[in-house]
């Protein structure tokens, strides 16, 4: 027996940050404050612990009885890793080929990493992309599973993943390859899900605006083959997440990547030459003063809203989905309402991403409006021009957000979930993953009436049972509008 002196009774989260711990349970009240997944650890384990491997083994084989608070059933076929009806034997036996397996059936589709199956090969992949891999996907299963031991053991997979990554990024020839590139998109999303909000975002950032220095330098083969195309997709997506979120311009490397990757500009050329534009005009918005008079600017964002409804209208054609009439929905309490249904849950990212898009833009529009007016700097007419717009923004972004709320396919609500199975269906949680970030915006926004966030409140909770992810709602009630992106 090994005496290791008096051990704190602090949560691990608490204790890694050198927080003060409250010690309150289930959950102390700095990580229930900050959506951190928190844990205390056994005090006889750390008080004694016999160094005899046999004894251990033998130990480990009888307590096969997870603790009640945190049990939850699988949410992914039995064949594809090896069961988590048993903390003790999950933590035992090769924890990284379980969560990587959880990982790609559960959150590539829904999170356009379509990229990372295709590199992630046994045996032949890097150990930057294998390493990073698997902190991301024991992150992720630490969280839909509250296992702190997944998370301990993720951010020492970080450690190595980043040591890795460095070590490839000190070499142009492996610098610029598809793994490495991938493996720093996928450290953007490790601290997002490791992380408070306020770490996330600098970590979500530095990684983004890091990934965009190498896609520049790739020479243009590289992005020829699927998985190429597909990494310099994510990573011009998420670069303009960045610029709106931020409220700046698009970065000189941008406008290079276009240069050496035309292929970029041909597919969604019309939606991504409208973001463009969107962030020309938040740039200059930034520079102006509150006190001056914004109508011309209004109606230039007005103008950027009826290309995107135009744009809407062309994309009945290539992203067809259907409208589900009130009469099937008699139970629904909001009669306003409209369900959609369509084929693919990327059909409905496409339709969500235009909607959240023209939120973004009458949210800032109503804002500016809002600005001008209380100045006092206005003249008659231009109030009344002012107010119109900011009527019609209001409106605009109301009907946005009942397209969103109308995207939650039918198996995703309460009635049908209490009947799927564990593996939670073909495609569910990748559909429920494809829908947090527009459920989470249209929540934050302002301009909404109360039944109607009421009812994105209640699609969340439905996100919520098919994900088992519990930080959803929290998520948005957290953010703003603008920001809500940074909370994933």
């Amino acid at each position: 027996m090994v005496y290791r002196g008096k051990p704190s009774t602090a949560c691990e989260p608490c204790r890694i940050r050198r927080l003060k711990c409250d010690r309150v349970r289930p959950f102390c009240t700095q990580c229930r404050n900050t959506s951190r997944v928190c844990a205390y650890r056994n005090t006889l384990d750390l008080l004694f612990q016999h160094e005899n491997n046999t004894v251990i083994q033998k130990y480990a084989s009888k307590e096969n009885t997870p603790e009640p608070k945190f049990s939850t059933k699988p949410q992914w076929p039995v064949d594809c890793g090896q069961s988590l009806s048993s903390n003790s034997q999950f933590l035992t036996h090769a924890p990284e080929k379980s969560a990587i397996n959880f990982f790609l059936l559960a959150y590539v589709e829904g999170m356009y990493l379509d990229y990372v199956p295709a590199l992630y090969r046994a045996g032949s992949c890097p150990l930057s992309l294998v390493a990073t891999l698997e902190a991301v996907a024991l992150a992720c299963l630490a969280n839909e599973k509250c296992q702190p031991g997944l998370l301990s053991l993720a951010r020492r997979k970080y450690g190595i993943a980043l040591r890795a990554t460095n070590e490839a990024l000190q070499s142009v020839a492996t610098a610029i390859t598809d793994e490495t590139l991938a493996s720093v998109m996928l450290l953007a999303y490790f601290g997002a899900v490791s992380s408070d909000p306020s770490e996330a975002r600098d970590s979500w950032s530095k990684h983004v605006n890091g990934a965009l220095a190498i896609a520049a330098l790739r020479p243009r083969e590289l992005g020829q083959s699927a998985a190429g195309q597909a990494l310099l997709d994510h990573v011009v997506s998420s670069v303009q997440v960045e610029c709106i979120s931020q409220r700046k311009a698009a970065p000189a490397l941008l406008t290079t990547l276009y240069e050496n990757f035309p292929g970029l500009t041909s597919a969604q050329s019309h939606f991504r030459a409208l973001i463009e534009r969107v962030l020309v005009l938040q740039t200059a918005i930034k520079k102006r003063s509150k006190t001056t008079n914004s109508l011309e600017t209004v109606l230039e964002l007005r103008s950027l809203d009826e290309t995107a409804l135009k744009l809407m209208g062309h994309m009945s054609l290539s992203h067809p989905h259907a409208a589900i009439s009130f009469e099937k929905k008699k139970g629904d309490p909001n009669n306003r309402l409209r369900y959609y249904s369509s084929p693919s849950h990327r059909i409905t990212q496409s339709w969500n991403s235009m909607r959240m898009l023209r939120m973004y833009i009458n949210h800032t529009i109503y804002s500016l409006a809002t600005q001008s007016l209380d100045s006092q700097a206005t003249i008659p007419f231009q109030a009344t021009i002012l107010q119109a717009q900011m009527d019609e923004a209001a409106q605009a972004a109301v009907e946005m957000a009942m397209g969103i709320c109308g995207s939650v396919p039918e198996f995703l609500q309460p009635t049908h979930l209490s009947g799927m199975d564990d593996s939670g269906g073909d495609g569910h949680t990748a559909w429920a993953h494809s829908l947090i970030w527009p459920l989470s915006s249209a929540v934050a926004s302002p301009l909404l009436p109360e039944d109607l966030r009421q009812q994105l409140h209640s699609q969340q909770r439905c996100l919520e049972t098919a994900t088992n992810l519990r930080c959803i709602r929290q998520s948005a009630s957290s953010s703003s509008f603008c920001t809500a992106i940074k909370e994933w």
